[in-house]
């Protein structure tokens, strides 16, 4: 809008109108509508539909005009994100709705906008009404269920001097069971079970469990904070979401158990910016303070806990706040997703604060986790409201749970990425998702990957057009993956098409699945025969092995990304990787194939093929085989029967390494040994010389020690899956040492985690010795060499012995074991009986 008449290049004046001023009661009129011309820098700018205003005090220009013209370009800063106060104090609160603030507190505030992280996290099922009786003191009635585990505050009893006089349960075995009926029945306390099957019965204690964990992940998903850190955002958000008021009153259920309420200023949102006064000792040129991260709030002390920027976890009073900026990656869920709005009621809960004063160092961690069950009602995610909130909450001590089921929530501070066995290589990037992998780092590469799977398909006549609706759909995924390099093929990406086969139900489109893989003695066995006569030997590899199994079943999917088909939907007529059903196809379908050229199957290994004449012998693992003999008539029809496969010397086979010589074989696993040492921080360790720590006597661990372990933020299974790995292949010498650590998968201890690093500390001076297979053909003929010993009592707490045996065929390792025996045994002599008995067994 401009004021000056002489200024336009061509004006029309009947062009007419009123226009607002900024105070609200005066206006101006409109004399016409036209275009003038700017230079800036040299450069003409063209204006249109320019209003004429003669009594403006100065000419106006719209910068939002100048932005959709592309006269100008706004810089702005890319990893910041300005938030509302409404906002700000919705997530301060763990993400509790905003008519909740508004009736529970007063606070007349409105929803900006849906919140993304609360539409993906609060998924929700119908209510089934409201309690008709409320109790009339704290701990009255318990309403109890379980989602651990959850270290309890104190082991402390009556803290707050009331008693309880129901609990209210389902009847799993952690509340049904006769040591809690006989405390309950000494304290007088009525035990309610609800009836089988009907967790509506319980459904105070049932709609607590998805309030935590609706809290929980929200929380994770909206601060970007690593998932191992649950148990901390857990006790932040039930401590915010305690202090709305409940349901009939108006206090807050952290106000009506404690008497006194938290002002809300004290809270900001979980994974808030914060600056926190160091206390290291720092020079006078350093400055006082490091950055962090808010990771919860210690309510006695009215301070915050800390997530430092090197991983340590810190209370402090010594906070400076900075601003509040969304998170910078969001959880893979957030990412392209279609918000359904459903009906909620979500409740308030209080469970212990986590007071662990001490420094953890925290790992990061990426696991997937599987999804709360869903329900398709829906509503309105953010103008929900609580109902049963009403009850008056106790602090909860939440026992450890008695039995694993798929109700409790996994601890994730022990959980790491789980390490692949078969091929170690050095970290690679490879994407989550197709899209990923089109449009992110070498994506011209991962498309080619893309291309030769899809043209690999096509040779295959795996499917078909589906020009009709078919009545169930699977769909499919892409998976990426760098395939390391070997001494037959350079490293290279490869892309596989998978289906979804969990979506696939019993009897209706899979049956059987179970097919059988080769046994590690039949290999050893079969190498030894080799080197004992000469025999060559060969590796064949095929190349999409499931996708020459024919399909039986009608399974319809969805076109998958990338395909050129223009069909909605395709029926399989042959396997997919993915399907239940496709390890059982190519066994049939190569199986079948070998008995039609005169092999036949061994009689103790179904993976064994032995030709009519006994000079060829085949055995397969999966999609790899080795084949002993002259192959050389067997190549050319293997290759022409399954074409783009490959033949050649063996190199590497099931995460081996496999040396071939014309009087030995070595096997050796050095990659899964260093990669178990770079994970540990073991590589410039010093070597020991025992596997474990000699007459050492492993217990089961206390309270204390399972703490001591849970603070170090390790898997303990698997690096003791690593160990059995590698003692069931090529190192023998751990069979006694495994068995035994892998006693306390389930509760390990500090005490056993330090026999483990024992273990890690002796392969490092190992790592390039291997399993050697050197026959010796004097060696007592064909006759196998088998031995056996026990100990006695070895175990001081169960009073049972180990076994260990190893079986020798030409002077060459061949099988061996080692484990705990069954049953208590009355002498060494009773004890050696029993290894020699599971010896033959094993054999």
């Amino acid at each position: 809008m401009v004021y000056d008449k002489n200024i336009f290049t061509a004006l029309d004046e009947n062009k007419g109108g009123m226009i607002n001023t900024s105070c609200g009661y005066n206006t101006l009129k409109i004399e016409g509508k036209g275009t003038i011309r700017v230079s800036h820098q040299n450069q003409d700018l063209i204006f249109q539909n320019v209003l004429y205003v003669p009594k403006l005090a100065v000419n106006l220009l719209s910068l939002q005009q100048l932005l959709i013209e592309q006269f100008v370009k706004l810089d702005t800063p890319s990893q910041q994100s300005h938030i509302s106060s409404a906002e700000l104090l919705h997530k301060s609160l763990g993400h509790v709705s905003y008519s909740r603030i508004r009736q529970k507190l007063g606070i007349p505030i409105k929803a900006p906008h849906l919140c993304k992280a609360c539409a993906v996290v609060k998924v929700t099922k119908a209510s089934f009404g409201h309690r008709s009786l409320t109790a009339s003191k704290p701990l009255e009635e318990l309403h109890l269920d379980l989602i651990g585990p959850i270290s309890p505050l104190s082991r402390q009893l009556h803290k707050i001097g009331y008693y309880p006089s129901v609990l209210n349960s389902d009847r799993g075995t952690e509340f049904a069971n006769s040591e809690l009926g006989k405390y309950c029945h000494e304290h007088i306390i009525r035990q309610r079970f609800s009836d089988a099957y009907t967790p509506q019965q319980n459904g105070l204690a049932e709609r607590f469990n998805r309030t935590i964990i609706e809290a929980l992940k929200t929380n994770l998903a909206d601060s970007g904070l690593p998932k191992n850190l649950w148990h901390e955002v857990l006790s932040s958000s039930v401590l915010a979401l305690n202090q709305i008021p409940a349901h009939r009153s108006k206090k807050s259920p952290y106000e009506l158990f404690k008497g006194h309420p938290i002002a809300l200023e004290f809270f900001c949102p979980v994974g808030n910016p914060v600056a926190i006064v160091s206390n290291k000792n720092k020079s006078k040129l350093e400055p006082w303070g490091e950055l962090g991260k808010l990771l919860g709030f210690n309510a006695e002390m009215k301070s915050y806990r800390i997530l430092t920027s090197n991983g340590r976890i810190l209370d402090s009073k010594h906070v400076d706040f900075l601003d509040y900026t969304q998170a910078q990656s969001s959880p893979d869920f957030l990412d392209n997703i279609q918000i359904e709005k459903r009906d909620t009621t979500p409740e308030v809960v209080e469970v212990p604060t986590a007071e662990v004063k001490e420094e953890v160092m925290i790992k990061e961690e990426s696991e997937e986790e599987e999804p709360m069950q869903e329900d398709s009602s829906r509503g309105n995610l953010e103008e929900e409201d609580s109902a049963d909130d009403e009850a008056d909450i106790e602090e909860i001590l939440i026992p450890a749970p008695i039995k694993p089921s798929s109700r409790i929530l996994q601890d994730r501070t022990i959980k790491v990425i789980p390490v692949k066995y078969t091929h170690m290589t050095h970290l690679t990037f490879e994407p989550k998702t197709f899209k990923i992998a089109v449009s992110g780092a070498n994506a011209q590469d991962w498309r080619k990957a893309i291309n030769a799977e899809l043209d690999n398909i096509k040779q295959h006549d795996v499917w078909l057009d589906q020009l009709e609706t078919p009545e169930k759909v699977l769909h499919s995924t892409w998976v990426f993956k760098i395939k390391p390099a070997t001494l037959s093929s350079p490293e290279k990406p490869k892309a596989q098409l998978c289906i979804q086969g969990f979506l696939q139900t019993h009897g209706e489109d899979f049956f059987d699945t179970f097919a059988p893989t080769g046994k590690f003695p039949s290999l050893l066995t079969l190498l030894v025969l080799a080197i004992d006569l000469r025999l060559p030997v060969k590796q064949f590899d095929v190349k999409s092995a499931f996708l020459f199994g024919p399909l039986e079943e009608e399974i319809y999917i969805k076109t998958p990304e990338g395909s050129s088909k223009t069909a909605s939907y395709l029926r399989l007529v042959k396997s997919l990787y993915g399907l239940k059903q496709a390890p059982k196809n190519w066994y049939q379908t190569l199986t079948t194939w070998f008995q039609e050229i005169d092999y036949a199957p061994s009689v103790s290994d179904a993976c064994l093929f032995i030709h009519r004449n006994k000079e060829l012998f085949i055995f397969f693992h999966v999609d790899d085989l080795i084949v002993v003999g002259k192959p050389d008539e067997f190549e050319e029809l293997f290759l022409s029967w399954f074409p783009n496969s490959t033949a050649h010397i063996p190199d590497t086979l099931l995460g081996m390494n496999l040396i071939m010589s014309t009087d030995c074989v070595e096997l050796l696993q050095p990659a899964l040994i260093e990669k178990g040492l770079e994970l540990l921080n073991l590589e410039e360790c010093k070597p020991v010389k025992t596997p474990l720590t000699p007459a050492v006597q492993l217990k089961r661990a206390t309270d204390e020690d399972h703490q001591a372990f849970l603070k170090l933020g390790l898997n303990y299974r698997s690096f003791t899956g690593m160990l059995n790995y590698l003692a069931c292949r090529t190192c023998p010498d751990l069979a006694a040492a495994v068995s035994i650590l892998s006693r306390f998968n389930q509760r390990p201890g500090l005490s056993h985690w330090k026999e483990v690093v024992h273990c890690w500390k002796y392969l490092s001076s190992t790592k390039h010795l291997g399993l050697v297979l050197r026959p010796n053909s004097a060696d007592l003929g064909e006759r196998i060499q088998f031995y056996t010993d026990a100990t006695w009592a070895e175990d001081h707490e169960t009073q049972i012995s180990q076994n260990g045996s190893i079986a020798f065929w030409k002077s060459c390792p061949i099988l061996w074991n080692s484990k705990k025996q069954k049953n208590i045994t009355m002498s060494s002599t009773k004890s050696e009986l029993n290894a020699l008995s599971d010896g033959e067994q094993e054999n």
